[in-house]
Formats: structure tokens, sequence, C-alpha cells
């Protein structure tokens, strides 16, 4: 009839391997076309866009990821990165992320000495 409302249950799909605001993204993006792409994501998103065959999505990301990283977000990105290393393009973002400490070495090197605690630092030329 029509006009009728019927209620239909779908079954539930669970994505265990991603965090939801990630698959929000993912969701967004398979929707409109579009997305924001946040920088403390793009692990992930990057993974998620091999994972569910986006090509554009994750070129796109690897697109900004050359902007993404700097000395402030490289060790998130490496400590995300370890959960999706499975992944082809998180590779070769690994790559990416290798070649700025291979550019950047002495830089990288000061800047990890200044984020660990003063005992660390005491007894690492031990």
């Amino acid at each position: 009839v029509h006009g009728e409302k019927q209620k239909i249950t779908l079954p539930k799909v669970t994505v265990e391997e991603f965090n939801c605001k990630v698959m929000s993204v993912v969701l967004q993006y398979i929707h409109t076309g579009s997305c924001y792409i946040i920088t403390s994501h793009l692990p992930s998103l990057i993974a998620a866009a091999d994972r569910f065959d986006l090509p554009e999505l994750r070129e796109a990301c690897l697109k900004i990821l050359p902007s993404a990283i700097s000395f402030d977000t490289i060790i998130d990105m490496l400590n995300a990165m370890e959960h999706f290393i499975q992944y082809k393009s998180v590779k070769s973002m690994l790559q990416k992320l290798l070649e700025f400490i291979d550019q950047n070495i002495r830089d990288v090197l000061s800047f990890t000495l200044v984020l660990q605690p003063v005992g660390a630092r005491a007894t690492a030329g031990v």
C-alpha cells in the first residue's frame, strides 16, 4: 500500500579495525565524494582507503601527507602506523616519514632528546 511505512531490519556491520571518527570520514566520503582530512587521522584513513578500495581518498591523503609531516606529528604518526602496516599505502606513508627523518636527522634527534625525561637523558650515555 502506498504511503505506509514498514520497518526493515538490516544486518549489523561491525568494523573493529578503524575507530568511529575514521569510519565517519570514510562514510562521508563514500556518500558525498568529499570529506575533511584531519592530520592525526592520516595513518588510519590511508589504511581505510586501502581496505575499502577508495583510491581517490587514498591519493588525497598521500597528497597532503608531506605538508602534515613535522617534528610535532611524526612520532604520533609512526605510533599509529604500527596498527596498519599491512596496508600497501601505509608502507608508502612510512617511506615518506623515513625520508623526512633522513633529511632532518640532526633536528629529529635533538627534538626527541628534548622530549625524553631528564633521568632518561642522564642514563642514555651510560
